[in-house]
């Protein structure tokens, strides 16, 4: 939401589906995981695990479509974003490589946004 903020919600109905999408997975996966430490259980919700994070991550690739169209950032960093986190948040296949990159991106992005905000307003 602090993103959509910043691209002063230029993103239109791509970034509110992408964030409405992946809110409604990653509040899946947090009741699970609280349900996970309650019920003392690893599993035994089916496939809520990863269907919660398909969830998050086409919400996270709407959000990017849509912020593609503001042209506020790099194409080729909005294209890393899905990639990172893909594989930095919800696949542990990269371990703390995938996390990094995420991180890496995240920090990217907070640094190149201001920036395109100050030289789009002027």
């Amino acid at each position: 939401p602090a993103l959509r903020t910043l691209q002063h919600r230029r993103d239109g109905r791509l970034g509110q589906a992408g964030i409405a999408l992946a809110s409604l997975g990653s509040v899946v996966l947090i009741g699970m995981f609280v349900y996970g430490l309650a019920a003392a259980t690893g599993s035994g919700l089916g496939p809520t695990y990863v269907l919660a994070s398909l969830a998050t991550i086409v919400g996270v690739g709407l959000f990017a479509a849509g912020s593609w169209r503001t042209r506020l950032l790099p194409r080729w960093l909005l294209g890393l974003w899905l990639v990172a986190w893909t594989i930095g948040s919800m696949l542990p296949i990269a371990g703390p490589a995938g996390e990094l990159l995420l991180a890496a991106v995240y920090l990217t992005i907070g640094w190149l946004l201001p920036r395109r905000l100050a030289s789009h307003a002027s």
